[in-house]
């Protein structure tokens, strides 16, 4: 059976956001969606969100961009002078590479936040995070052991295969780095009995998923529960302070509602489902990939450097420069 998870992203980062959300939620057009908690937008959202029983809510867990849950001098490595997290999931990744980032204020935040979405009356179905940082070495096991403490079993997993569009050269090579650390995610997960779709589309396109690119994107799926991340809003940009993410949140907030995306899913019989409908844990299968050679998947997947630490991260490293870097 061909089941598609549309997400939608950010929920609770801005009144435009929280407002596409549940208005595609109260049509039925989504059943899941992950609400970052560390904006004063998900304190409502959350509430509203709690009493609606057909949309499923995980954590968007925000370790970048925004400011702390906690107090930022409670999260020193995290929070910089302004009491801002790091500006970008790259920027994170090489701070925690070179150990500048510490893993108590990371887990101190961590569980701060599923604190504050539990106060919203909420029981989460799932967990992602922003910009995907939560499937790096060594942050990805303490994220499971947060989520395992409150029965949360299920967890995105950013691993896509290829890009349905022409992509730059750039893009490829955030994704090989991305598919690296979900790689060794969906296994570290698959041991520790944790749930997740079995594909997923979002890093490629990200933002840009209008009617066009959304209903290819239904075709394309195949057998099983593929999760596509959306990013729905009211306006574009949804905060004014967003405007340098790049993203068109209000055409796919369209692209929901779209008839040519509705007969993508008629024609393909395909079923839009949530996150609280993944089946139980099972075998991670390598999914397929055309560009790279088995021996450097071999060698990509070989795990990460003692503590944890993230190994040969070198297209993060090199994109820390964020006023261009594409948004994921």
């Amino acid at each position: 059976m061909k089941r598609v998870l549309l997400n939608a992203d950010d929920f609770g980062l801005a009144p435009a956001i929280n407002e596409a959300v549940l208005i595609a939620a109260h049509a039925g057009l989504i059943r899941s969606t992950s609400l970052s908690v560390n904006h004063c937008a998900a304190e409502p959202a959350g509430h509203v969100a709690a009493a609606l029983p057909d949309l499923g809510v995980g954590l968007h867990i925000t370790l970048v961009e925004e400011h702390p849950v906690v107090a930022p001098a409670e999260v020193p490595t995290l929070a910089d002078h302004r009491g801002l997290l790091p500006k970008s999931g790259s920027l994170f990744a090489a701070r925690w590479a070179a150990g500048r980032i510490s893993a108590k204020d990371v887990r101190r935040e961590v569980a701060a936040q599923w604190d504050r979405l539990e106060d919203f009356g909420i029981c989460a179905t799932h967990f992602d995070s922003h910009d995907h940082v939560h499937v790096l070495p060594g942050i990805f096991e303490l994220c499971l052991d947060e989520a395992a403490r409150r029965g949360v079993r299920r967890v995105r997993i950013p691993l896509e295969a290829s890009a349905p569009e022409p992509v730059g050269l750039r893009r490829r090579c955030e994704n090989v780095a991305l598919s690296r650390f979900a790689r060794r995610a969906a296994r570290v997960a698959t041991a520790r009995g944790f749930t997740f779709p079995d594909s997923f589309m979002g890093f490629f396109g990200a933002g840009q998923l209008d009617a066009s690119a959304l209903e290819r994107r239904v075709r394309l799926c195949g057998s099983g529960t593929t999760e596509i991340a959306m990013h729905p809003a009211m306006r574009n940009p949804p905060r004014d302070d967003m405007a340098g993410w790049g993203y068109n949140w209000r055409a796919e907030f369209d692209a929901l509602r779209s008839p040519l995306v509705r007969g993508a899913f008629d024609d393909s019989t395909a079923t839009l489902t949530g996150y609280s409908d993944l089946e139980s844990a099972r075998p991670f299968a390598e999914p397929p990939d055309g560009w790279r050679s088995r021996s450097r998947r071999r060698r990509a997947d070989s795990g990460s450097c003692p503590g944890g630490r993230v190994r040969g991260c070198w297209s993060m490293r090199r994109s820390q420069r964020t006023d261009r870097r594409p948004r994921v």
